[in-house]
């Protein structure tokens, strides 16, 4: 019986390299891929849509405006925990405010047990606080807390600098 060996990587790479090149691209091997980045220009100032360069500047301070937030130590949010946060705040700002069982079937940002952990990280940072509708003590109701609109109206504040000077 004959032992089948799978080619290494040079031997695919170079198999696949005359193909590539007959539909105009090049294989990408380190010595290529060095060239390419070598040749690298920074972005100018004279882009093709000014709509570029105007979100670029956005971006880069609107990262700046968030490393400025308050630097105290429970302001400091992993990104989805600042992303749970603000499902939350967005539903209590429509005057829905969510309950735990929501928060928790919100898939998109986790399992339900790595979201619970989140809920009870974000209420130890004194961010959300819950309460219980006095007719239905089952359902607990999820709100920010006055701290964490002080950080949205930081953030806020930043923003609109931010959009005053970007455009």
């Amino acid at each position: 019986m004959t032992k089948i060996v799978p080619p290494s990587n040079s031997e695919t790479r170079t198999a696949a390299a005359p193909l590539l090149k007959k539909r105009g691209r090049v294989p990408y091997t380190s010595l290529n891929l060095r060239k390419r980045l070598v040749g690298l220009q920074p972005i100018s100032q004279d882009s093709d849509s000014p709509f570029v360069m105007a979100y670029l500047r956005f971006l880069s301070r609107v990262a700046r405006a968030t490393e400025k937030a308050p630097a105290e130590e429970e302001h400091l949010l992993e990104p989805n925990e600042k992303a749970l946060l603000e499902e939350v705040a967005l539903r209590w700002f429509d005057n829905r405010a969510m309950t735990v069982r929501e928060a928790i079937g919100l898939a998109q940002l986790g399992s339900p047990a790595t979201l619970h952990k989140r809920i009870t990280r974000l209420r130890q940072k004194d961010m959300l606080m819950t309460f219980n509708q006095p007719e239905d003590k089952r359902a607990k109701y999820l709100i920010p807390t006055d701290k964490t609109l002080d950080m949205f109206g930081h953030l806020g504040s930043e923003m609109k600098t931010i959009s005053a000077v970007a455009i």
